[in-house]
């Protein structure tokens, strides 16, 4: 029966081969100038190379512990970063020359040893340490989470030695109550006040409040009385102030109020689409001088006019229209009234005015702009026995084609 193991022989003569081959890998690793850390011989050292090295076939074991002890001394660790770099250096020869080995560790070690950002502290960011003008989106973000710090207990004087006027932190409202200055923050760094939603959205300094240095005690308390209440009412405060709020909204939580705008934001969507299709049909409509209103107002009916009628052939193509003129449809078979569907006669009659509006406008500013026009009045008795007057304008302009006169009707 064969053996299902080897025999003591074979053991040897393998355990002889895996020393053989050790050694000669030692030879390659230590004739290039690698030596152990602790020695004081220079790398490329004939001596030193001599000593690490056995060349004797009994002592191929001594040579396998060495190999064994340059590999535990190129493990690095964590807890001794940057001495175990200078033992990959000592260990590579390389010493404190500009190899890209000494660069590549030099640098991780100082990416891993880089001082943390102190603008972000528990208590919030001091935002008088953020030294760039535009901050970028992950700043932005960083920033918003992090919050303002809060007001210091009390407030130093300005070069001028003005006591720092408290009133200014808060706001009286025309119904007489008080609110807190939220966006108004201080910084310890440069003891001075900053707008916080203008100083982390707005890309230029149009103030104080929002550059780099803030309104500190070198320009002085007494002059915020007129410019704090300025800055508030101003544009670009209040738009940087809702993308502050909205933007803390989103990146706090994913609660209602969250999901209260989000509905509230995909509804004006809707309504807007709505609209503009309405608004189509009326000028299409108005080009061509047709009636708009039947004798009803029914959707579905066949007598409900040209206006209701366009709205429901374009319904049976467009998904959104189609889910607005079912709905105000089944409101008028229930008998109840929509709060509003913009499909009503006194709806048809303000479109119509708004756009006669911008007519009239538009005919003015050409007629202002003509070298020669006329005007002509003229009236006439219609069916009801009342006058209706009209006024064409034909006036002279001259475009690429040539000089053309063109009437308008008022």
């Amino acid at each position: 029966m064969k053996r299902s193991y080897l025999s003591g022989s074979e053991k040897r003569k393998r355990r002889k081969e895996k020393e053989t081959a050790a050694l000669k890998n030692s030879h390659t690793l230590f004739s290039v100038g690698f030596h152990k850390v602790g020695t004081s011989s220079t790398p490329h050292s004939s001596s030193s190379t001599a000593h690490n090295l056995n060349t004797d076939d009994d002592d191929a074991s001594s040579c396998s512990d060495d190999l064994a002890n340059v590999g535990d001394d190129l493990k690095l660790s964590d807890k001794n970063s940057n001495s175990d770099i200078d033992s990959v250096m000592d260990l590579c020869g390389h010493g404190t020359s500009s190899s890209p080995l000494n660069n590549a560790l030099t640098q991780a070690s100082v990416a891993q040893h880089e001082e943390p950002d102190t603008c972000y502290t528990p208590n919030g960011c001091d935002i008088g340490k953020l030294l760039k003008t535009t901050l970028t989106d992950s700043e932005v973000k960083q920033t918003i989470l992090s919050g303002p710090i809060h007001y210091p207990k009390s407030f130093p004087r300005d070069s001028k030695n003005v006591k720092f006027p408290v009133s200014i932190l808060t706001s009286k409202l025309q119904n007489g109550n008080y609110v807190e200055r939220d966006w108004l923050v201080w910084s310890e760094e440069k003891t001075a006040l900053f707008c916080f939603p203008c100083r982390i959205f707005s890309c230029s300094e149009v103030s104080h409040l929002s550059s780099v240095t803030g309104w500190s005690t070198e320009i002085g308390w007494k002059k915020l009385y007129d410019r704090i209440p300025m800055h508030e009412k101003s544009i670009t405060h209040r738009e940087n102030y809702i993308r502050w709020r909205e933007a803390e909204l989103h990146l706090h939580d994913d609660g209602i109020d969250v999901r209260l705008s989000d509905d509230i934001r995909s509804e004006k969507l809707r309504w807007r689409e709505i609209l503009k299709r309405i608004i189509d049909v009326i000028l299409f409509l108005g080009e061509r001088g047709l009636a708009f209103r039947g004798s009803t107002q029914k959707i579905g009916h066949r007598d409900n006019g040209n206006f209701l009628g366009i709205m429901e052939l374009l319904s049976h193509y467009d998904p959104l229209l189609r889910e607005h003129v079912i709905k105000v449809a089944e409101s008028q078979k229930e008998g109840k009234r929509l709060p509003v569907h913009y499909l009503s006669s006194d709806s048809q009659n303000e479109f119509i005015s708004a756009c006669a509006y911008h007519v009239r406008q538009t005919i003015l500013e050409e007629l202002m702009n003509a070298k020669y026009y006329s005007v002509i009045v003229d009236a006439t008795p219609d069916c009801s026995h009342s006058n209706g007057g009209s006024l064409p304008t034909p006036n002279v302009w001259k475009d690429l084609t040539g000089l053309t006169i063109p009437w308008y009707w008022m």
